[in-house]
């Protein structure tokens, strides 16, 4: 019998004769960040939403049997967001700009078929308002964690 002071174990790695085992992971590499209560909630409900959304849309398609430019829109619009969504559960930095952009985007995309739609000013002013709310929402929630994006 030697004296050895370091015992191999069965997964491989090396423990010495106190017990204690020796990682080759640094604790670095097992950190995750906290996403909190508020950001896991906004993504959860962003996703249920956006998934209904693309459910109800794709119902009504069935129902209409003709399919608009303006549907193909908003089920890419769909998709994207959602995409976006898991982009951003996985902590990716493009999944959180995605997000963004489509938030923009669905602005954009609501303010021109309200003005199309003969829409009336009041209407036009709650997108605007509503959806830069939403903006700002998804900002603060982000800010802080935005370093542990990849």
């Amino acid at each position: 019998m030697s004296n050895d002071r370091w015992n191999w174990s069965d997964s491989g790695t090396q423990s010495s004769s106190t017990g204690y085992r020796q990682s080759s992971s640094s604790a670095v590499d097992d950190y995750k960040p906290d996403r909190g209560g508020c950001l896991t909630t906004w993504l959860v409900v962003a996703g249920i939403v956006n998934v209904l959304l693309l459910i109800l849309t794709f119902i009504g398609l069935g129902v209409v049997k003709t399919i608009s430019a303006l549907d193909i829109v908003g089920i890419i619009f769909n998709v994207l967001v959602i995409v976006a969504i898991v982009g951003m559960w996985r902590w990716k930095k493009w999944g959180y700009y995605l997000l963004l952009g489509m938030f923009i985007g669905s602005i954009v995309l609501r303010i021109f078929t309200l003005l199309g739609s003969s829409g009336s000013f009041g209407y036009l002013l709650g997108t605007i308002v509503g959806g830069g709310i939403v903006l700002l929402i998804m900002y603060l929630l982000v800010r802080d964690k935005l370093e542990y994006f990849d």
